[in-house]
């Protein structure tokens, strides 16, 4: 049997992964035009948003660090 405890960090989990990419989703399409006329890079960051689950802590870190380079030095 599992632990309720578990069973409710699951559900946190599952929760913040949705905000973020709801969030996310509002950054990449705030018009929320249809896919096909989003610019490219409206694109990209759309893809990114759908498999945002999908990556590891660590990874998204990195991200995060080579996004703060990018726009603060």
């Amino acid at each position: 049997m599992v632990n309720p405890d578990v069973n409710q960090i699951r559900r946190i989990v599952k929760r913040k992964v949705k905000e973020a990419k709801e969030e996310c989703y509002a950054l990449a399409n705030p018009l929320q035009l249809p896919y096909d006329q989003l610019s490219s890079s409206e694109k990209t960051l759309s893809d990114f948003c759908y498999y945002l689950d999908g990556y590891d802590s660590s990874t998204l870190e990195k991200l995060v660090e080579i996004i703060n380079k990018l726009f603060y030095g």
